[in-house]
Parts: C-alpha cells; sequence; structure tokens
C-alpha cells in the first residue's frame, strides 16, 4: 500500500489520504478528512501515530457496536505534507473559526495555536495495559 495526502479541487477546508493497494486487488481509496466537520483531531492522530484503522461499515455505524469486526491497521509514513501544508491549513481554518467567536485577528492566532496545541498534547497521552492501569490505581 502506498499513501499520499493532498486535497480535492474545491475543498478548502478538508484534506485527502489517498490510499492505493496493490494486492490482493489494484484499489485506490480516497479518504476525506473535513475540518468543518471536526475531523482535524482524526488528521493530527493519524500524523502523531503514523497510522490508521480501516474497518468495513455503513453510514451511522460506530466502533464500539462493531469492536470486534475484522480491521487493517495501514503506516501512514510521515511526508512534507504532515508538518507543512496540514499545518497551514489547520491553522488558517482553526484562526478563522476563533474569529467568529468574536476574537480580534491577534487573539484569535494565539487561541488557534495554543488550541492545535492542546489538541497534539491529546496524540501524546498513552494508556498502558489493563495490568499497568491496576497496578497504578493501588
Amino acid at each position: 500500500m502506498k499513501c499520499q495526502w493532498g486535497q480535492v479541487i474545491g475543498h478548502y477546508y478538508s484534506v485527502a489520504l489517498i490510499l492505493s493497494f496493490s494486492r490482493p486487488a489494484t484499489l485506490v481509496v480516497i479518504v476525506e478528512f473535513d475540518l468543518q466537520k471536526n475531523h482535524g483531531v482524526l488528521v493530527e492522530q493519524v500524523l502523531a501515530t503514523k497510522a490508521l484503522y480501516i474497518q468495513a461499515g455503513r453510514e451511522g455505524d460506530s466502533l464500539k457496536h462493531d469492536v470486534n469486526l475484522p480491521k487493517v491497521i495501514l503506516e501512514v509514513p510521515e511526508t512534507d505534507f504532515g508538518r507543512k501544508i496540514w499545518n497551514t491549513i489547520h491553522n488558517r481554518y482553526t484562526t478563522e473559526k476563533m474569529r467568529e467567536l468574536g476574537l480580534n485577528r491577534a487573539d484569535a492566532k494565539r487561541a488557534a495555536k495554543q488550541y492545535i496545541a492542546e489538541i497534539r498534547k491529546l496524540g501524546t497521552v498513552r494508556m498502558g495495559s489493563p495490568h499497568d492501569l491496576s497496578k497504578n490505581a493501588r
């Protein structure tokens, strides 16, 4: 499998992960992440973990109800997109959202930077095994 980040023409506040499979069948999948639907957190997690789970389902399905269904984990290597283009898109969108909340330009930029930093912090939180958790709870 090969992957590449990009944007769909005309979709200003979204990014796409293009997945090209060669086995067992030739297939191209485009997964679009829309910032207007709060998918920015997902992109941050994919970039932080360098991985993505894919699981078959239908619209409206929830992982918590289908946790035992087969899934595939894909490696998503670091690319120039990750910290150059994505940072620009995410920062621009988040700053505009902060402006819509009534902040002036300087405060909106500052708030956007803080917000994105907090999202990235969440991506570094790792839970231990159940054994580790029960040991720490004592």
